[in-house]
Parts: C-alpha cells; structure tokens; sequence
C-alpha cells in the first residue's frame, strides 16, 4: 500500500506532464514535471527493493510498477533528444536499486554501485565523444539525459551510503571515479586564456573559452567533480588506504591535466601537495614487517630520540629535487612564472625538511649536504644571482659545522675557534681566487666567519681568565687578508685581534710584533696617516712589552718608566728627522710619499710620549707634595732628559707646543727640586710665578723676531699666574696677598700687550683681592675692634684705590698704554664698594660703637668729594645728575654718621631743619652751572632735604622748625615762581598749627578742621591747572569739600542757642 501512493504520484505526475506538453503556456511546467517524474523513478526501484515488494506476492506488481515506470522514463527521455545509450543508462541505475535486500547477497550493494559508476563513467565518456562528433560548431551544455544521469547516480551513490558505517570506505574510489570522470570532461572543455600583449586592449568580444557562459557549467563540474573526489577520499583515508592511494593517483593526474592545459600555478602546489601525501599513504600501505625492517638500520643510526619523524628531513627530499627539475623544465619552456614558483616551492620545502631534521644531527647532516648540492647545481643553471650563491655558500658551511659538531659532539670551544679560523681562511682565500659574484659572495662569508672567530675567542678568553696559548690564532685572518691584498681590512682586523693576545708575555710579544710587521706591510699598500700611525704604535707596545717580560732588573719604578719613555720620545724624534732628510735626498715619489707618512707618525707618537711622561712626572710630583710617596731623583733625571730632548727637537723650528711642553717641563723640574726642602705647595707658588715673569720677559725678547710664539708666551704667562692662585688657594699667610698681586700684575701686562679687556679686568680684580687679602690678614691677626671699624676700613682701602685708579689713569694710559677708560670705570666700582662698605660701617656703628668715626668721616668725605666731583667733570652728560644726587645723598650720610658719632650734638636734634633750610637757600640760590655742576641736582636736594631733615631728627614736633620751613618754602614758590612749591609751605604751617593744638590739649573739632579747610581754598584758588577753564569744575568741587568740611563740622560740634 505505502509503495503504490509513490507509484500513483509518479504517474500523476507524468500525466500531467503529458498533458501540459499540449500547450503552449505550459512548457516550463510540462518540463518541470517531466523532471520530477525522471527523478522518481530511480527512487520508486528504490522502494520496492526497501518495501521487500519483490518477495512473494508482491512480484506481480512490482513487475507491472517496473514496466510502466520504464515505459514512462523511455516516453519523456525520447521526446528530450536522448541517446539510447542515456536512455539505457538512466534506466540501468534504477535497476541497479535491485537486490539490496537479499541477506545472502551482502556484496550486492557494492557491486551494484561500483557496476553504475563505471557504467557510467563508460556511458559518459563514449556519449561526449559521440556527441561532440555530431555536434560541430554547437556550444556544449548540460543536456537533459546529463542531468537525469547525474541525478541518478547521485541516489545511487546515495543509498550506499546506507549500509553499515564499517563499510562506508568501500565506496571511495566509487566517488573518487564518479568525480574524476566530470573532472576529466570538464577540464578537457577548458582552454587557456590567450595571452594579451602589454600595450594592446583585451578584447572583450574576443574568444575567450575559459571565461564563457557555455564554459560554466562545465566549471560547476569541475568543482563538483573535485569535491566528490575529496569526500571519497576521506571516506577511504582511514581504513581503506588502498582506495584513497587510488583516490589521490586519479586527483593528481587530473592536477597534471589543468596544469598543462592552464598553466595555473594553483594546480601547481594542488599537485604537489597530492603527491606529498602520496608518499604518507604510501609508507602506510606498505607491511609492518617491510617499514620495521627498513627503519631498524636508521633508528640505530640516526638516534631517533623523539620518535621516527624526523627521518622525513631526509626521505623526502627528493620532492625538492623534483620540483627543482621541474622549474628547469618549465624555464626552458619560457614558464618563467611556473618555473619561478617551483623554485620558491622547492625552496620553502627545503626550509621546512631542514627544520625538522633539526631533531637528528646525522638526518641534518644528510638534509645540508643534499641541500647544498641541489643549491649548488641550481645555482650554475640558472642566471648568476647574488643571493643563490649566498645560500649556496651559506649551506656549504652549514654542512660542514654540522657534520663537524656530529662526528665531534664534545668539541672544546678551543677546537671550534680553530675550526672557524680555518673556514674563515677558506673564505678569504676562495674571495681571491674567484671572480664575479662567486668572489663576491665568498668575501662576504669571510668577513661574517672573520667576526664569529673573534666572538668565539672572546668567549674561549673569558673561560680561561684571559689567559689562553690559543689567543694568537685571531692573528691568522689578517695574515690572510694581507696575502690575498686585502690591506685595509687586514688594519681592521689587526686591530681587532690584537687585545686577545695581551694576557700571557708570549703571546703578548707574538701578537705586538706580528701586528708590528702586518701594519707596516700594509701600510707600502694603504698608504694613509692612520695606518703608519698604527705601525709604529705596535712596535712601541713592543718594545714595551720585551722591557716588562723580559727584563728583571730595569725598569722598576715610576720614574724608570719616564727615563724609558723620555729615550723612545728621543728615538722617535730622531727618526723623524732622519725621514726627514731622507725624504729631501730621495727623488722616488712613492717612496717619499711613505716615508712622510712614517715621519708625521713618530713625530705624532714622540708628542705623545712626550705628554705622557710629563702626565706621569705630574702624578709623582703630586703624590710626593701631597705626602704619599718620598721624593726620587730619578724624577730630576727624567726631566732634565726631557727637557734636552724636548730642546733638541725644537732647537731650528720653534713652536707653540714646544713653549707648553717646556713650560709644564720646567714647572715639574723646579717643583722637583723643592719637594725636598719645601713640601707645602704655596711656596711653590712663588717660583712659579718667577717662570710666570720669565716668560713674560721671554714674550718681549722674541715678540720681534719670532712673533709666532708671543701669544704661547702669553698663554704661559697666564698658566703660570692660575697655577700660582690655585696653589695657595688653601692657604692665607701674610705674604700670600702679595702673590695675588703679583698674578694680577702678569694677567695686567698680558692683557695690556694682547689688548685683551678681559684680563685687565680679571687684573684689576685680582689687585683688589690681593690689597683686601692684605689688609684683612692684618686685622685679623690683630685683637679687639669693632665689625663696624672693620668695614670702615676695608671702605678706606676701597677709598684709596679709587682715588689711585682715578688720579692715575691718565698717567697709566699715557705711559703704560692701559685704557684711561677701563680705570675710570675701576675706579668708580671702588666708589661703589667703598660706599657700601660705608653703609654696612654705619648701620654696624648703631649697634657697637665705633672707633674709628673720624677715620670713618674722612673716608666719607672722600666718597663725597669724588662723587660730586664726577658730577663737575666735562663734556656735560645725564650721567652728571647722577653723580650729583649720588654725592648730595652720601652727604647726608655723612651728616647721620656725624651726628651718630658725637652724641653732645643732639641738643640741636630739633634745629637742624632750620639748620637744613639755612643752607639750602644759598645752596638754592647759588650759580652751580656757572662753576660745570648742573643746577637741577642742587635745586632739588636744596628743595628735598630740610624737608627729610626735619622728618629724621624731629623737627616735624618742634612749631620754630614748622614755621621756618614753612617760611622757606613761601620765600622758594616766590623766589623761583613755582606756586606749587607753596603746598609744602602751607604743609608745615597747618602740621604747626596742629601740633600747637596739641600741645595746648585744645579739643575743639572746628579749630582742627579749619586750618585743613582754608588749606584745600589756598590750593583751589592759585593751583595753575584749577584756573584753566577745562580745570573749574575740578576747582568747584575742592571749594565744596573744604567748605564743607568747615560747615559740617561747625554745625555738628557747635551749640546753636536762640
């Protein structure tokens, strides 16, 4: 009952289809119908073999189902222009449904899927070859009989997937043929897309197979078919490896068919990562026995510690040697692209077996050695390329430590220095014998083995505490570089490889005197400065060295040292000038041209050995001053030596640097000479600022024959006089102010002789200190005195000094070229200081009393007298006003200092105001620009001080005062015109009438407001500005104010009767 509802479906739906096939509009779905009812009828076979229909009494109709669906699947495939061959295979695969049932026949499934899918592919294949026979110039697509086939199939494939899941591997060569059979079709419908020159458009109408709507369904097949082959594959990868070796042969062969017919690069690596696996299904397919068997000799071999996997490093690179055959293959070809990618496909194979032969050194060693030998062959087909022959290089080497580090797993670090060493040579001597990029290449190896040679010996030096025999090895490399004429890097390394061969005496000689030998070789080739500087350097280290390490005896101390240096210092000079006359008779150039070379690098090394035995002399005579060590006369010796050298070198040709040299020297030899009897180092202060005067006097002796060394001798001049300061920096004795003197005088003459502003005022500065010194010293060797009596004198030294600077400049500049200026200026600063001093002198007399006030007086009015006498002095200048004010403020200085010091003069405390006033009206009044003063300074001190004298000393409480200042100040607004001046008058008369109501006790409000009152009237009525017409508001306004202030205090405080 249940298979006889799909029969009626299917014939339902055939009628149907029948019926719509009459007319017209109905085409479409007349096709769809015919369709469904193709594709019911596999599956109708499908279920009477399911439902057991064919058992018993259900054969009779499932003969008759059998019949009408045939009769129906002939009709609709007869009127679909279907071959008989389609038609037979449309109906062979729903036949095939047959028999599944049966218990007894269990392999029925399998044979009737494998019988459809070789039917099929057979069907297809003779069908497409037949069809494409007959249809010339027609567009291949998928046809209807296609389809129902396809469709067919696909159920049938469908339902064997049915059966147990054990037995699901069965079927996948059964896909993997289906599949490769649409594959195949397809890909044999495909052609390459034709190539399109650079400058040319593609047409777009053009033929192009590859890319074409007829083309796409084929496509979808390929893809299909490709897929199919990957699931029948993995249906079989796990227990049927036969099948998917199978699976993978036809999925390559397919990949080889798109690569020579497309030239992808994608079938490319999809081929090669087939035959990859190729090899993993292989090995699995092959018995245990034969794998155990073939792995036994390796594992013992190999020591397989992490298992058998690292063996593939070795088994499969011949994929990289065929890959690499076949980029030659496809160069030669002109693929210059598939050829390209092969390479880069053998290479990144190559990177990734060396990897994991990494795990085995014996499987390493192999994995290099083949890899070189592929890069190598690669390298001599191909087209010369730089980076080839470095990985060429690269592997070569690799191969040869590798196989090393196996055979001799346990190689000291020692051993591995000579192993680079000897590759290192190698390298350097094939850069020599090659040419072109192979020379090239190697050059480059043998510098990087060069570098790893020395970081290896740095690290065998360190392991044995800079003491290693094999230190002299780094030698080697520049030997070589010199004898394959490599000369400036033979410099380099030489250099470089030197310090490893100082630890031991032996190999200290060895290494100095081979790089003695190397430089000066190289230096005939590499004719540079550095190169002979070098040169001699090694043989003075020596030299050196053989003195240390073979002589017991000699030298010894410090200063034996120096008396050594000072004899190379000797040699070298005296081969300078040997090569130095040698160079004039010689007429060879190249010659003449080394030999200069030689000549300005021992005289370069003579000066420096030079400086260093002066340094060292320095440190001796240093450490005996400061008590370390006793005075040697060795250092006597060593110097004088010195000195005669030094005098000898320099005797024709004089220069700066000798002065210096000469002059350190000397400084050394006469501090030499006094340690002994004077140890302190401020009596060294004083000869050397006796070697300051000598050079001095030297700088005037030579300045007019040989004015090139006038400025060293200045120079020197100046280092004696900062040495002298700096030794007695520490000390101050009686006598010490007197070398700051002295260093000033040289620093004086120096600047006078260089015209130099900066030392004349450094001088002048330094004279100040130096008198300060003195006078300061005394006083505080001296007992009692005030702090105040301390600044008044230290203010009369500043006194003194000016007035010398002052009075004397004239004279200075006139005879001794020093500018009149730069004193005048001095002297003025002292003016500054003095006063100052002064103040501080004053303000310290307040608190202790003085005694030295008359000195203080005197020193005062000396300050007094030059500051007013600057204000005198001509052409006129503002400057002037300056020094007036200046000198009128010291004034009253000196009056309050007066006045502090005679105490019995403060019963005058309250008339000096009036004192104040009664000379400030002929200081007023008098003609001072007629005598070169200006007269406002006056003018206005004759204005400001009677009024500060009388705030200072009381007077503002005393009514005579008030009303004298009050009269004067009238008589100056009347007298000079300046009404303002009044304010000050009407000032002092209202605070007198105040402090009368004071003194009366008078309480009356209206008697204190109405002096205020009529003072603001005074103003509003006569001030200048308030009478201008843009003035009277502001004049009515002070009018209500005062009055007001009258008024309202009159009727506040006042009683009004009646």
């Amino acid at each position: 009952g249940q298979y006889l509802v799909l029969l009626a479906y299917t014939l339902v739906f055939w009628a149907a289809g029948r019926w719509c096939r009459r007319s017209a509009n109905l085409q479409l779905t007349a096709k769809t119908l015919q369709m469904i009812t193709l594709l019911l009828v596999p599956l109708n076979f499908w279920a009477l073999d399911g439902l057991g229909i064919w058992g018993g009494g259900g054969l009779l109709v499932g003969a008759i189902a059998a019949v009408l669906l045939t009769l129906a699947a002939l009709q609709i495939l007869r009127q679909q222009d279907s071959t008989p061959l389609e038609r037979a295979n449309a109906l062979g695969l729903a036949y095939l449904h047959t028999g599944w049932g049966q218990g007894e026949l269990g392999a029925v499934p399998l044979l009737a899927v494998y019988a459809g899918v070789l039917a099929t592919a057979a069907a297809t294949v003779y069908g497409q070859r037949q069809g494409g026979q007959r249809r010339q110039g027609i567009s291949p697509g998928l046809r209807w009989a296609t389809t129902v086939v396809t469709a067919a199939l696909g159920i049938l494939l469908v339902r064997g997937l049915t059966v147990a899941p054990q037995q699901l591997g069965q079927f996948g060569l059964a896909f993997g043929l289906y599949g490769a059979t649409w594959v195949w079709l397809g890909q044999r419908r495909l052609v390459p897309r034709p190539a399109v020159e650079p400058n040319v458009e593609p047409n777009p109408a053009g033929p192009n197979v590859g890319a074409s709507p007829a083309t796409r369904p084929w496509r979808w097949g390929i893809a299909v078919g490709r897929s199919l082959l990957v699931w029948g594959w993995l249906l079989a990868i796990s227990d049927w490896l036969l099948q998917a070796f199978g699976v993978s042969i036809l999925g390559l062969v397919l990949r080889i068919q798109a690569l020579s017919k497309l030239g992808k690069r994608r079938d490319l690596l999809m081929g090669y990562a087939i035959a990859l696996q190729l090899a993993f299904v292989g090995w699995e397919i092959l018995p245990l026995a034969l794998r155990q068997s073939l792995l036994s000799p390796l594992a013992g071999w190999s020591g397989l510690d992490f298992g058998q996997w690292p063996l593939l490093g070795m088994s499969l690179f011949p994929y990289v040697v065929g890959m690499v055959v076949l980029a030659d293959g496809y160069r030669r070809r002109g693929q210059t692209k598939l050829g390209g990618f092969s390479d880069g496909i053998a290479l990144g194979s190559n990177a990734l077996l060396t990897a994991i032969s990494l795990a085995s050194a014996p499987v390493l060693v192999v994995n290099l050695i083949a890899s070189t030998i592929t890069a190598l062959v690669v390298t001599l087909r191909r087209s010369p390329s730089q980076w080839r022959m470095v990985v060429t290089y690269g592997l070569g080497l690799a191969s040869i430590v590798v196989a090393i580090g196996n055979h001799w797993p346990s190689l000291p670090l020692a051993r591995w220095v000579v192993v680079m060493v000897a590759l290192a040579t190698a390298a350097l001597v094939l850069s020599k014998l090659l040419r072109g990029l192979w020379g090239h290449s190697a050059w480059l190896y043998g510098v990087g083995l060069s570098a790893l040679t020395y970081a290896l010996l740095w690290g065998h030096l360190v392991n044995s505490g800079y003491r290693a025999g094999l230190s002299w090895v780094g030698l080697v490399i520049p030997l070589v570089l010199a004898l394959i004429g490599r000369p400036r890097a033979s410099v380099v390394t030489t250099g470089m490889a030197l310090p490893f061969t100082l630890g031991l005496p032996w190999t200290r000689l060895v290494g100095l005197g081979t790089a003695t030998v190397l430089t000066g070789a190289n230096s005939a080739f590499y004719q540079r400065p550095g190169v002979a500087f070098l040169a001699v350097g090694f043989g003075l280290g020596w030299v050196y060295g053989s003195l240390a390490d073979w002589l017991t005896g000699f030298p010894v101390y410090l200063a034996d040292w120096g008396l050594v240096t000072v004899g190379l210092t000797a040699a070298l000079w005296g081969m300078t000038w040997g090569l130095s006359r040698g160079r004039n008779r010689d007429g060879n150039t190249e010659g003449s041209a080394l030999a200069a070379l030689y000549r300005v690098a021992c005289d370069r090394w003579g000066h420096i050995l030079a400086i260093s035995v002066l340094a060292l002399s320095t440190a001796a005579v240093s450490l005996c001053y400061l008590g370390l060590r006793e005075p040697r006369a060795m250092l006597i010796t060593v110097l004088s030596a010195f000195l005669l050298t030094l005098g000898l070198r320099y005797w024709a040709n004089l220069r700066p640097l000798a002065i210096y040299l000469a002059g350190w020297g000397l400084e050394l030899l006469v501090a030499g000479l006094m340690v002994e009897r004077y140890p302190s180092a401020v009596a060294l202060a004083v000869p050397t600022l006796g070697l300051g005067a000598v050079s001095l006097a030297l700088s005037a002796i030579s300045g007019r024959s040989r004015p090139a060394v006038a400025p060293a001798l200045h120079t020197l001049t100046l280092i004696y006089a900062g040495l002298a300061l700096a030794l007695r920096a520490y000390t101050a004795t009686a006598w010490t102010g007197w070398l700051v003197i002295v260093a000033a005088l040289l620093l004086l003459e120096v600047g006078r002789r260089t015209q130099t502003a900066l030392a004349r005022w450094l001088a002048l500065g330094l004279l100040s200190v130096g008198w300060y010194e003195l006078v300061i010293y005394q006083m505080l060797q001296s007992s009692g005195g005030a702090a105040a009596d301390a600044l008044l004198v230290l203010a009369g030294v500043a006194a003194l000094i000016m007035a010398v600077y002052r009075l004397a400049a004239g004279q200075l500049d006139r005879r001794l070229g020093l500018p009149q200026g730069e004193l005048v200026w001095a002297a003025h600063l002292h003016w500054l200081i003095g006063s100052l001093l002064m103040l501080g002198g004053a303000i310290g007399s307040s608190f202790a009393e003085a005694t030295l006030g008359w000195l203080g007086l005197a020193i005062a009015a000396a300050l007094v007298l030059y500051a007013l006498s600057q204000g005198r002095l001509r052409p006129p200048n503002p400057v002037q006003d300056t020094w007036v004010y200046a000198g009128l403020v010291e004034l009253i200085g000196w009056f309050a200092l007066g006045r502090s010091l005679f105490t019995a003069l403060g019963i005058f405390d309250n008339w000096w105001g009036v004192v104040a006033c009664a000379v400030a009206v002929p200081v007023y009044w008098l003609p001072w620009a007629t005598w070169g003063w200006p007269q406002r300074p006056w003018r206005v001190m004759a204005v400001a001080v009677p009024l500060a004298i009388a705030l200072i000393t009381g007077g503002f409480g005393h009514i005579p005062t008030l009303w004298v200042l009050a009269g004067f100040y009238g008589w100056l607004a009347w007298h000079s015109g300046k009404i303002r001046v009044s304010y000050l008058s009407v000032l002092c008369a209202t605070w007198a009438i105040w402090v009368w109501l004071g003194n009366r006790s008078i309480d009356d409000s209206l008697a204190w407001v109405l002096p205020l009152g009529l003072a603001l009237l005074y103003i509003a009525q006569v001030d200048p500005a308030l009478k201008r017409a843009e003035g009277k508001e502001q004049r009515h306004w002070l009018r209500v104010i005062a009055l007001a202030i009258i008024l309202l205090t009159a009727l506040v405080t006042e009683r009004w009767a009646g």
